[in-house]
This record gives C-alpha cells, sequence and structure tokens, in this order.
C-alpha cells in the first residue's frame, strides 16, 4: 500500500469485492456511482474468478462509466484476502471506502458525510456509521448492526473488545499500513483485521446515521459456514493479533480467546468429540492466566464436567437440594 509522502490522484477510492455476486453486483456499483459529493473517486472493483454472470455484468457496467470504474479480473481464483489487498494496493484515493457486491449503500451522501468527518478530524483513521440488514430477497429485516450506546470517537483498545464497524461502511486513510503482514492472508476474514491494524495509527468515528444494507444470505462467505466453523476462524482472528501484539493487549484479548474455546468445546462435546472437547476446555481455562487473570466460572464448571463427570453431577445435585451455585 501506498505511503502518506505520496501524491494521492484521487480523493477517495470505493474498494469492492466481488465473488459470485452476479444477483447483486449491479446494486453494489449503482449505490457507489450515484454518490453525490463534491470531489473525484473511483470505484476500484475486484473479482476473484466468479464462475457466474458477476464478471459479464462488471464488464458491462465499466463499458458504460470507463471514466469512473477500473476493474480486476482475475484469471483464477487467489483467494478473499489476497483479491483484497490486491484491489487495496489499486487504490489511489487518499481515502478508501469498503464494499462487499453482496451488499450496498443507501445513503448518496454517504461518502460526502465520511469525507468531510475525516477532513475535519485529522485524529481520526477510520469512520463508520450504522446499517441495516436485508434478507436474501432484498426484504429488511428487523434489527440495525450497531448498537444504540456507540461511542462517537472509539479506540483500537475498544475494536479489541469487539467488532462494531459494519464491513459496508467503513472510510479510512489510505497508506496507514505500508505492507500487509502475512498472516492477513491466512485469516477468514479481511475487513476486521484491517480495521485493527489500520487502529493503531489513529482513533475511529462513529456517524449515527443509516447509509447502508448488509445482506444475509447462505451463499455469503461468512454465513455459509457452520458454526464450528465460525468459532476457529474467531478464534484464529484473535490469536494471530495478540501475537501481532506481542500480546500487549493480552487482557482484553485473553478473556475473548478463553470463550471461543469454550463455545468450541460445547460443540465439540455436542458432536460426541470428547478428545477435542477437553482440548479445548482446558484451552479455554488457560487462556486468561497468561493475561494474569483468573479463568472464568463457565470454562472451570466446562473442565469439571468434561473431566470429572462423576463429581460435577454430585455438585449439581448438591445445588438443587440446596439452592447454592456449583464452584
Amino acid at each position: 500500500m501506498k505511503t502518506h509522502s505520496q501524491p494521492w490522484q484521487k480523493k477517495l477510492s470505493v474498494c469492492i469485492l466481488s465473488y459470485n455476486h452476479e444477483k447483486f453486483i449491479a446494486q453494489a456499483v449503482a449505490g457507489a456511482l450515484n454518490q453525490v459529493v463534491d470531489f473525484d473517486y473511483e470505484i476500484v472493483i475486484g473479482d476473484d474468478h466468479s464462475t457466474d454472470r458477476s464478471p459479464e455484468i462488471l464488464l458491462e457496467l465499466q463499458r458504460a462509466h470507463p471514466d469512473r470504474i477500473r476493474l480486476l479480473l482475475r484469471p483464477t481464483n487467489i483467494g478473499m484476502n489476497y483479491n483484497f489487498a490486491d484491489v487495496l494496493r489499486a487504490c489511489q484515493g487518499e481515502y478508501i471506502a469498503f464494499l462487499d457486491g453482496d451488499d450496498y449503500w443507501t445513503e448518496p451522501h454517504k461518502l460526502q458525510k465520511q469525507v468531510a468527518f475525516l477532513d475535519a478530524h485529522p485524529e481520526c483513521v477510520i469512520c463508520f456509521h450504522n446499517v441495516i440488514t436485508i434478507g436474501d430477497d432484498g426484504r429488511e429485516l428487523s434489527r440495525i448492526m450497531v448498537p444504540a450506546n456507540q461511542k462517537e470517537i472509539s479506540t483500537l483498545a475498544d475494536l479489541l473488545k469487539s467488532n462494531f464497524i459494519p464491513s459496508c461502511s467503513v472510510v479510512f486513510r489510505n497508506g496507514l499500513v505500508p505492507s500487509i503482514p502475512e498472516w492477513f492472508y491466512q485469516l477468514s476474514q479481511g475487513d476486521y483485521p484491517l480495521h485493527v491494524l489500520n487502529a493503531e495509527h489513529g482513533d475511529i468515528g462513529y456517524l449515527n446515521e443509516v447509509m447502508a444494507a448488509y445482506r444475509v444470505h447462505d451463499k455469503g462467505l461468512w454465513t455459509s459456514l457452520d458454526e464450528l466453523a465460525r468459532l476457529q476462524a474467531e478464534l484464529r482472528a484473535f490469536e494471530t493479533l495478540d501475537r501481532h501484539f506481542n500480546s500487549r493487549y493480552r487482557r482484553i484479548v485473553g478473556p475473548i480467546i478463553s470463550r471461543y474455546y469454550l463455545e468450541m468445546a460445547v460443540e465439540h462435546e455436542n458432536r460426541g468429540a470428547l478428545s477435542d472437547a477437553r482440548y479445548c476446555a482446558r484451552r479455554s481455562w488457560l487462556a486468561p492466566l497468561r493475561g494474569l487473570l483468573p479463568p472464568s466460572k463457565d470454562s472451570s464448571l466446562t473442565l469439571l464436567r468434561l473431566y470429572l463427570p462423576r463429581l460435577h453431577r454430585s455438585l449439581t445435585s448438591l445445588k438443587k437440594l440446596t439452592g447454592r451455585p456449583v464452584g
């Protein structure tokens, strides 16, 4: 990626990732084309060798808007995060707005508002907003993604506690990360690790407006994973970030890692994989200790249930008799 010392050719680049999004990609690009702004911007789209009509649709859009759209079509599938990093490197804007090809923007002044915020707040490196969720059929689901008590200004420490940034809402300063670390390409998520890398360089601003739609459908790269695969992917991300920071944020990350191991232990137990369940329960119990924190009660009880089931049953029976909690 570029560095701050290099001149920017555009004020902003829209980074769109596409993979088998033929049902949605035209709507995503239309939302980017219809932005009302007082600056020059480009749309850079990376299609990762889709096997549906996505490339054909994108070529039609590029022919219709050659001055606005730059298209990167892959001859082979290179993987989501490699595609993501390659499109980021191609972006020539001072700011980058991110959008997955199955989501779309609902507010034509979105980019103008976010660029104005970042211009006015040099201490912030990221700006995001609220979004609605929609179903595969475009029907609005009954929730928004950002909680009502979201702070206007957040920090890296806040972001490590939970990912509160919807992927289709973010605009960030280009050139904060001179080169993408190798571990980035091994993760199942791209947006959250990048937000963390960017947030090492400044604060995160929030605009309390709904300006995009996040689509939930069973063919999404994330939603298509089963529960255990999602837990493993989340755990791998947090363990990787913990190593990236040399455990500097272990008091924040440790309990999160512990929780994911605990949920995996329960999932393995439900599937009858007791050896895997016990391993995850041990890791759940030990993870907080490296941050000099006590293990959680749930971790301790799960460890007890998996290793000493008779004792656990006896204590559970005692609880029922006395009304006192176990542990």
